[in-house]
């Protein structure tokens, strides 16, 4: 049998005829021999149970191809007395045992659209299910994207809220390095566009403050002085911005959906469990909305330091 097409989940690179595969036995879940020593058991060692590798290869590279693999109930089996009881029921219908906490926790996921994507799909090697429960809010609208990324053959595929929000939907989504660069980059800019003039103005409100405590005064000063940028600072941080906004609007995407795969990959290797796994992609997964606010205050204040700092830099 080939694996073609189909993901190591330790190291996420596609299967070749010539690597040296082995195969769980319990869930028949495909690695290269190095990642299995490297981590000593299966990546999918969290799902061991009622969970069996679908093995994406090419029809024409496997035998039985006529066989049709068993849809996904949605169902959750009573663990007091055996019972399936519906996915929505909150307690079994049997004995009355409330229902698991690894069911609960899977809400998340079949909150997919099924119409937009089947809840049986792979991305990346990994079920659009337990990417749901990673992405949370939104789940839906990203994984079709993904979905067509791959149809199209692209990489780009366009993101209105990175388009829009830059750097604070890169926090909201838990991307912190993206965001971070993309911090960076303002300030590298800002400081560029200082000039000395800004120094003396500094100086001459800083010089009112000390003098005088009429603060109508330093209104009208800082009114009446404040320093214009210049036709080549206008320019760069407009290409900077408009720049900016387009790349990350056109390739928001791509970073998101590698980030998600990276991060499930590695959670993967760390739960021991069903229950540990699906709460582990909804800790480090999700969206955060304190991360954006901090990152917007923290750079206003880092930001004028800076400029503060090398405006006077340039007065000397």
């Amino acid at each position: 049998m080939t694996f073609k097409n189909n993901q190591c989940p330790v190291c996420g690179r596609m299967f070749t005829d010539e690597d040296d595969i082995v195969v769980c036995p319990d869930c028949g879940t495909p690695h290269h021999r190095a990642c299995w020593e490297q981590i000593g058991h299966c990546a999918n060692r969290a799902r061991h149970g009622n969970y069996q590798y679908v093995n994406t290869a090419p029809p024409e590279d496997n035998e039985k191809t006529d066989e049709k693999k068993p849809a996904r109930k949605l169902e959750w089996v009573c663990r007091t007395c055996g019972r399936e009881n519906p996915i929505d029921a909150e307690s079994c219908e049997a004995c009355g045992a409330p229902r698991p906490f690894v069911s609960r926790v899977r809400m998340a996921a079949e909150t997919l659209e099924p119409d937009t994507v089947p809840p049986n799909v792979v991305v990346d090697g990994i079920p659009a299910e337990e990417q749901a429960q990673y992405i949370g809010p939104g789940a839906t609208r990203y994984i079709s994207c993904f979905i067509e990324m791959d149809r199209r053959g692209s990489k780009a595929s366009w993101n209105w809220g990175a388009a829009l929000f830059g750097p604070l939907w890169c926090f909201y989504r838990k991307m912190y390095s993206v965001g971070l660069l993309y911090l960076l980059l303002m300030l590298v800019v800002a400081v560029i566009c200082t000039s000395g003039d800004y120094a003396d103005y500094l100086r001459g409100m800083l010089s009112i403050m000390t003098q005088s405590q009429d603060y109508k005064a330093v209104l009208e000063y800082m009114t009446e002085n404040a320093p214009t940028a210049s036709m080549w600072q206008e320019t760069l941080t407009y290409i900077f911005r408009v720049g900016a906004s387009i790349l990350l609007g056109l390739f928001g995407n791509h970073l998101y959906r590698n980030k998600v795969k990276r991060s499930i990959l590695q959670i993967r290797t760390q739960a021991s469990d069903m229950d540990t796994y699906l709460y582990l992609l909804a800790k480090k997964g999700r969206v955060s909305i304190v991360l954006p606010i901090l990152a917007a205050i923290l750079y206003t204040y880092i930001q004028s330091f800076v400029m503060i700092g090398f405006a006077m830099l340039l007065g000397k």
